[in-house]
């Protein structure tokens, strides 16, 4: 019959047991001291626009006009999530008197700060709840070359069927996102971006693009046509959005070191 072993005093503080407290003890009182050294920041603090998105410039625009203004209901801005948007359709004046799908421009651009983890809904999901499937998706690079420094963005694009009973709309989106001072794809990127522990404040801004129009033929572009259409929009809309809305990230950062070489 095996032997029944017994507990004796003292087994419970055994030498693994003391190690792991001293280790845990170590890293709680040094956990302070070090986030403070390294400047990490947990709770990120938010950052105006230097413009509010309403007051973004129209006449600028290049071939685009601004052709209406959608106001969303408050019941709508609520699920929003942020006061500071712009949604207005936008035609090309090179193509006015055509029915071409790129004719007219849907510009829905968002802002948020202070809060990295409430990213909103992206097309990938906001398309689905009104009843369209998505057919593809489908990450890219667009060049902005009025862009200074970094003229390559990131971009998402998606495609979405709505059956109908004659005729089926596919209907091709694309966005992305700027956050801290960089262009991001994806609703990951923003939260890998946005709580970044050495940075003090988060923002980001979505920028969606869509074309189309009921009396249009078809009326959506193709996948190809948009993506096309959406870098020449975005090399107006971008430089703006980048220059005289977002904030400057660059002189966000420089002020923290400045703060914090003087404290």
């Amino acid at each position: 019959m095996p032997r029944k072993e017994t507990l004796r005093d003292g087994t419970f503080w055994s030498v693994p047991f003391v190690i792991c407290l001293i280790v845990l003890g170590v890293t709680a009182a040094c956990l302070g001291p070090v986030t403070r050294y390294m400047k990490v920041t947990l709770a990120k603090e938010a950052i105006a626009l230097r413009s509010s998105l309403a007051r973004m410039d129209k006449s600028r625009l290049g071939p685009y006009r601004f052709y209406h203004q959608n106001t969303l209901e408050s019941a709508v801005v609520d699920t929003l999530g942020t006061e500071e948007y712009i949604d207005w359709v936008l035609e090309d004046t090179t193509l006015v008197g055509t029915k071409s799908p790129l004719r007219f421009a849907h510009l829905f651009v968002t802002y948020y700060t202070g809060e990295p983890d409430a990213v909103p809904h992206t097309p990938d999901h906001c398309y689905r709840g009104s009843g369209y499937t998505p057919e593809s998706a489908k990450n890219t690079t667009l060049h902005i070359a009025t862009l200074t420094g970094a003229p390559d963005i990131p971009v998402r694009t998606l495609h979405f069927v709505k059956s109908a009973l004659f005729d089926a709309d596919k209907i091709p989106v694309v966005y992305t996102f700027h956050c801290n001072g960089r262009f991001v794809a994806t609703a990951n990127g923003v939260r890998a971006a946005a709580n970044n522990p050495l940075d003090k404040y988060a923002y980001f801004s979505k920028v969606e693009l869509t074309f189309g129009w009921e009396n249009a033929h078809p009326h959506y572009p193709s996948w190809e046509n948009a993506i096309a259409a959406s870098e020449r929009l975005f090399q107006h809309v971008l430089p703006l959005l980048v220059e005289e809305h977002w904030p400057d990230w660059q002189a966000v950062k420089d002020s923290e070191a400045q703060n914090a070489e003087d404290g």
